[in-house]
């Protein structure tokens, strides 16, 4: 039998907390912060602010056709637990009760910009309901437009 000291307990839990802290991307108190946090990730924060108050409106309007054109195409959500490649615009719409469920636009109606969780792949709306994150609109990835890239309609 192994018998571990508490000092060896605690040494241990005092390197995992540390370990982790260091591994998790931090998250803004306050809009401020979210911006800066924006900045060192992206560059910038701007873009990202625009979307996520344009997104935040769109979906609380029920405005599909708004919603439709802030999403990266092809998407691929889940709809009754099968996926599906949602291709345009036009297939968003027809399919927005579907994959904007009640989850979902609840999630961005709660989501506050200060609260987003943001890393190098993204920011997260929710619990991982929604992804955004910038799409480079040239070859040189001068022209950015910020988009939905993940819907988890299913989660």
């Amino acid at each position: 039998m192994i018998t571990i000291s508490k000092a060896m307990i605690w040494m241990i839990a005092t390197a995992i907390v540390g370990l982790v802290s260091f591994t998790l991307p931090a998250v803004a108190q306050s809009d401020k912060e979210m911006n800066s946090r924006l900045d060192e990730l992206f560059g910038q924060h701007e873009l990202y602010y625009t979307f996520f108050t344009d997104l935040k409106r769109a979906v609380s309007a029920g405005d599909r056709q708004t919603v439709a054109a802030m999403v990266d195409y092809p998407i691929t959500v889940s709809i009754g637990g099968k996926d599906v490649k949602i291709k345009s615009g036009k297939d968003f719409v027809s399919h927005y009760d579907h994959i904007f469920s009640d989850k979902i636009v609840t999630a961005v109606e709660k989501q506050t910009y200060a609260a987003l969780f943001a890393n190098d792949q993204g920011l997260m709306i929710g619990d991982g309901e929604i992804w955004i994150d910038g799409i480079c609109l040239d070859h040189d990835c001068k022209k950015q437009a910020v988009k939905i890239i993940t819907i988890n309609s299913d989660t």
